[in-house]
C-alpha cells in the first residue's frame, strides 16, 4: 500500500486483498467504492471511519487484514493507494 509519499506497508496475502475488497464492496462508502473502482481513494480519512462502523461476521484472518487496512490508512497522507505488487499497464 502506498500515499502520495511512497510506500506505507503491506497489506495482505492475494487471498487477504479479495477479502478485504468483499467487505469494502459490501460497505456503503464513497472512499471504499474509488478503491474498488480505482485503486485508490484521495479520503483515506474518512475511509478509516468508515471501516469502523463495519458489522459484519468475518473471519479472524479477515478481521486482521480489515485492522491492518485501518492502520495504514492512518499512516496515509492526501491518498491511499491498493495495489497487488505486480504492476503493468
Amino acid at each position: 500500500m502506498a500515499d502520495d509519499r511512497g510506500f506505507v506497508g503491506d497489506l495482505a496475502t492475494t487471498s487477504g486483498l479479495a477479502d478485504l475488497y468483499e467487505v469494502l464492496a459490501g460497505m456503503r462508502s464513497a472512499p471504499a467504492r474509488d478503491i474498488l473502482l480505482h485503486g485508490y481513494t484521495l479520503r483515506p480519512a474518512l475511509l478509516r471511519e468508515h471501516l469502523s462502523t463495519v458489522r459484519r461476521k468475518m473471519t479472524s484472518p479477515t478481521r486482521k487484514t480489515v485492522a491492518t487496512f485501518a492502520a495504514l490508512l492512518g499512516r496515509c497522507g492526501d491518498v491511499a493507494i491498493v495495489s497487488n505488487g505486480e504492476g503493468g499497464a
